[in-house]
């Protein structure tokens, strides 16, 4: 029994948040308040009714009707959307009509109008008046002030059908068909972003882009310099210097492959070809047989592309090159 009475209470907390977000839900409708014209010159009272449970920021619409049937007389914005700016576009058959709040204004929740448009009959004739669900937006604008749709809206009846009283005669009138309109109000139903801030946010965009490149640009150039520039080293007795390093020379005798010899003696070295096949420069000037004395600062080249610079300085500060 303790069992059954757990399992019902379960589902009763589940079902009854089911039940109430379902009767919350939001949902939009078009209304008039009359159905039956009598005479020329009558006002036909529509109203966007709605049901919201999350505040909207501006409603958007595009309402179709024949121009040879109605004309527009006025429109107001609704009880859901107190003191909101008004956008209009209209031509012929089709008003493009926007209501919005500035800046972070919103709008009631509950059930209500959203927009109230009046329309003046201009002959008697039986003549649709519809909202196309695509062109019907309820905007809403997050924290960073970007807009979108509200999401979860069920369209209900978005037409009505006014038709002259029985016993009167209906016109059938040449109609003047509506030019299609690109609307902005249908695209955006209100301005979530200035042309001023978009511009603002695009330059600082590009400017941060451009800092990053100048950034790594310097980067490289720095390091391109730090390794190409000459590297300062005290060196202290004799010694070959090349970009790879430093090789200390001792006083008698050194090896260098099968390409140089190195003889010291009292004090004094001699550079000598031992028949390298990429030929012994020094300072420039190709050895042939004999010894060759080597003296401070003397440039000894393996053929074209190694280098060393003979050192013979107890305290000098040097540049490798």
């Amino acid at each position: 029994m303790k069992k059954l009475t757990v399992i019902l209470i379960l589902s009763l907390a589940f079902l009854l948040p089911l039940r109430a977000r379902a009767q919350s839900a939001n949902w939009v409708a078009l209304q008039s308040d009359t159905t039956s014209l009598n005479a020329a010159g009558q006002t036909v009272n529509l109203s966007i009714n709605a049901m919201l449970n999350t505040s909207i920021n501006g409603a958007s619409l595009i309402l179709h009707y024949d121009p040879a049937c109605f004309k527009v007389a006025g429109h107001q914005p609704g009880s859901l959307l107190p003191g909101a700016t008004a956008f209009v576009q209209e031509q012929p058959g089709q008003l493009d009509l926007t209501y919005y709040f500035q800046g972070k204004g919103k709008g009631l929740t509950g059930e209500g109008s959203l927009i109230t448009i009046q329309l003046e009959t201009l002959q008697l004739c039986a003549s649709d008046l519809s909202v196309a669900p695509e062109t019907l937006t309820l905007g809403v604008m997050d924290d960073k002030g970007l807009a979108f749709n509200l999401p979860g809206v069920e369209f209900r009846s978005l037409t009505v059908h006014p038709a002259p009283a029985n016993g009167l005669p209906v016109v059938t009138p040449q109609s003047v068909a509506a030019l299609p309109v690109n609307s902005p109000a249908a695209a955006l139903p209100f301005p979530s972003l200035s042309p001023d801030v978009v511009w603002w946010a695009l330059a600082l965009v590009a400017s941060l882009f451009l800092g990053l490149i100048f950034i790594a640009a310097l980067y490289l150039l720095l390091r391109h310099r730090s390794a190409f520039s000459p590297k300062t080293t005290s060196i202290q007795g004799p010694a070959l210097m090349h970009t790879g390093g430093t090789i200390p020379l001792p006083r008698q005798h050194t090896q260098l492959g099968r390409h140089i010899e190195i003889i010291g003696q009292n004090g004094e070295f001699y550079l000598v070809d031992t028949g390298s096949r990429l030929g012994v420069f020094l300072n420039g000037n190709r050895l042939g047989a004999g010894y060759y004395p080597l003296r401070h600062g003397d440039m000894v080249q393996l053929g074209r592309k190694i280098s060393y610079q003979f050192i013979n300085a107890r305290r000098d500060s040097l540049q490798h090159r």
